[in-house]
């Protein structure tokens, strides 16, 4: 069996942060997340190929951890829905995120 986290972050929190935070000027609140910090956790790139993002995941995990996940999700085999797999309008709020961000590589 695989060891999932305990606690989970979800990019799109991540990136609901980012969006209500790119004009703050209050330093204890602005900065702590970034377009590379949310790369850095949920997004694998492959060095060989020039950087090309090979995985982009809605969870900074590799499982869900058991408690969190309905019996009925795991029954039908969507456990890992939104984990391991992204949806396409998370992947679009990031590509738009990073262009605002001036990382129009990430976008691309």
């Amino acid at each position: 069996t695989r060891s999932c986290n305990t606690t989970v972050s979800h990019l799109d929190a991540q990136l609901q942060y980012l969006t209500v935070t790119t004009a703050q000027t209050d330093t204890d609140i602005a900065g702590l997340i970034s377009i590379g910090s949310i790369m850095a956790a949920f997004s694998r790139v492959d060095a060989g190929d020039g950087g090309k993002l090979v995985e982009l995941r809605g969870i900074d995990a590799e499982c869900w951890p058991g408690p969190e996940v309905d019996a009925q999700k795991s029954f039908v085999g969507m456990s890992q829905y939104h984990g391991t797999m992204m949806w396409s309008w998370l992947a679009g709020w990031l590509a738009h995120r990073a262009v605002v961000a001036g990382h129009r590589d990430v976008a691309e």
